[in-house]
């Protein structure tokens, strides 16, 4: 999944994407127009087979009239002169209906046509018998008729009890002209008769039905059955009504493409929207997919390591590790510096909690925000950790990148104090309010900035920073310089009087994983007891630590300069959410 993920940020890829989409748009838009034509053609078959069986139908009904009105009006004694004339009557009706026969229990006796059979003619077993309520008939089909002197060389007889017709055979053909068509009758044996068009036809339309793969053949049958107990089967070759549809494809086509040439960015935009980096991280930020990285504070007249500072990394769905300087500006932009905080806070104590040994006290680092600076949330936030008082000291630390309501911060500051919360003010140096907050906040300590570690020897930043630790020493709050990068660094911070209380760096230790840091506090505390109070050996073994600064710690560490966290951005405004 995640190498799915990853394969799909890159712009090739959503390239593909894109043509993959538009072609399947395509694709879809011709398969919903080929369904849709299927069924127009499927419509146009029925109607083609009713108006194929419609005259069948007709003459049914003529066949009942003038049956009707053979009971009713031919009177005379069967086959007299009379008789004839009566029934000659009735076949001079334009009903198409011309060749009627007094024919008692399927005999023929005489014609209407004036012709008298001695002997009767026996018709023989009928084809077939319709039998209802209503009426009882009995149909021979296609009989050879000239034998008894009639005009038709072949037709149907249909018989009652009494009285038979003649129906001459006149077939239409479909108007659709690729189409094929075959009448059948079935009869009384269950058989389906040919009666007219393209024998076999049936056959290929039943294989059809029973096929899985109907449309295999791309040919589509339609059958019908009137109410003349009459049926038709039609065979629409799919191939040659699309070809003489050709207008109809090329419209489709060009609506398909057109629809596909455009769905094909507006899929590459949907993805890039889904698949942007704010979208992947609003709808994954959660405890799982947020990391907690420890970097040690070293009292550096000790050696001892007192605390860490909780700095956070966020684990992306293609399982890639995001430094804090890409999304801490997007959770201030959507106000997300609150519940992002929560989050840190949240995860640290669980693992701290956890892991660390619990023969001392250390003190815990996290960065807020000013605008995050509100003593009743702040102690709602740390509850947990102001509940294990006796395993940990919470420190915040404050980010000089916004103005600061000096009144209501030294209102929280005190608040804070009180419950046990201390507070720093970080980056010391970087803000243009520096030294007024210095002077007008009752803070607890002052991050210098890693300007000042880092600075070349003899610059004026370097030269600054003796100045900025007698400051700050002055006003009685702790010390704190980070940036060290190197032992000759760490050696020049000690040569500063006064004092630097703490210090912390690559050189002393990268932000590690919990478990390390873990190992780092047990290891000082076995060196400790023999003697050994340098943490640096330690940090020989944190091989596990470019892990947790995806790759870019090492990088940094050669050039010296450190991998990007909240020091870095939180100088753009970013919030105290802990990186």
């Amino acid at each position: 999944m995640a190498q799915t993920i990853s394969h799909l940020l890159s712009a090739r890829q959503q390239n593909a994407v894109a043509i993959a989409f538009g072609c399947a748009i395509f694709v879809a838009l011709v398969l919903v127009a080929a369904v849709v034509g299927l069924f127009e053609l499927d419509a146009t078959l029925a109607s083609e087979s009713r108006r194929l069986l419609a005259p069948f139908e007709e003459t049914r009904d003529h066949v009942d009239a003038a049956f009707a009105r053979l009971r009713q009006e031919a009177s005379a004694e069967p086959c007299s002169a009379e008789f004839r004339d009566q029934m000659q009557k009735i076949a001079f009706l334009p009903d198409g209906l011309n060749q009627f026969f007094y024919a008692p229990d399927g005999r023929l006796t005489c014609a209407s046509s004036g012709a008298r059979f001695s002997p009767t003619i026996d018709l023989g077993p009928p084809d077939y018998v319709v039998d209802n309520a209503a009426q009882r008939r009995a149909v021979w089909l296609d009989r050879d008729l000239s034998p008894i002197g009639l005009e038709e060389a072949a037709a149907s007889i249909i018989a009652d009890d009494l009285y038979a017709v003649a129906i001459p055979k006149r077939l239409s053909a479909p108007a659709m002209k690729p189409l094929g068509f075959e009448f059948f009758v079935p009869d009384s044996f269950g058989k389906k008769r040919h009666y007219g068009g393209d024998r076999g036809l049936l056959e290929r339309a039943e294989a059809a039905e029973r096929s899985a793969f109907r449309f295999i053949d791309l040919v589509l049958y339609r059958t019908i059955c009137s109410k003349a107990e009459i049926c038709v089967a039609l065979e629409a070759p799919l191939l040659p009504i699309a070809l003489s549809s050709r207008g109809y494809v090329a419209v489709v086509l060009l609506i398909a493409g057109i629809a596909g040439f455009g769905a094909g960015p507006s899929a590459r935009d949907f993805l890039l929207r889904r698949l942007s980096f704010e979208a992947r991280f609003l709808r994954h930020l959660n405890l799982d997919s947020l990391i907690c990285a420890y970097q040690p504070l070293m009292d550096l007249r000790t050696n001892e390591i007192m605390g860490c500072e909780v700095l956070a990394r966020w684990r992306d769905v293609d399982g890639s590790l995001v430094m804090p300087g890409r999304f801490l500006p997007l959770i201030e932009a959507r106000n997300l510096t609150r519940p992002f905080t929560r989050l840190v806070v949240a995860k640290a104590y669980a693992e701290l909690n956890r892991t660390l040994p619990t023969i001392r006290r250390l003190s815990i680092t996290f960065n807020i925000s000013p605008r995050d600076l509100d003593a009743n949330w702040l102690l709602a936030v740390f509850k947990e950790f102001l509940e294990s008082a006796d395993r940990f000291e919470i420190i915040i630390e404050l980010v000089e990148s916004e103005t600061v309501d000096v009144p209501a911060a030294q209102r929280e500051i005190q608040r804070l104090r009180w419950a046990g919360i201390k507070t720093y003010i970080d980056d010391f140096g970087t803000g243009y309010s520096s030294i007024h907050n210095l002077a007008a906040l009752s803070v607890d300590g002052v991050k210098l900035d890693r300007a000042f570690a880092m600075a070349h020897d003899g610059s004026v930043t370097a030269r600054m920073l003796t100045h900025a630790v007698e400051m700050i020493q002055s006003s009685g709050r702790i010390v704190v310089v980070e940036g060290v990068e190197t032992a000759e660094r760490l050696a020049q911070l000690r040569q500063i009087t006064p004092p630097i209380d703490l210090v912390q760096g690559f050189y002393i230790s990268r932000p590690v994983s919990i478990d390390l840091f873990a190992s780092q506090v047990l290891a000082e505390q076995t060196q400790k007891s023999a003697g050994v109070a340098h943490i640096s050996e330690a940090s020989e073994h944190q091989g596990a630590a470019a892990q947790m600064t995806g790759g870019v710690a090492s990088a940094a560490h050669e050039d010296r300069s450190p991998p990007h966290s909240l020091e870095v951005v939180r100088r753009s405004g970013s919030p105290a959410s802990q990186a």
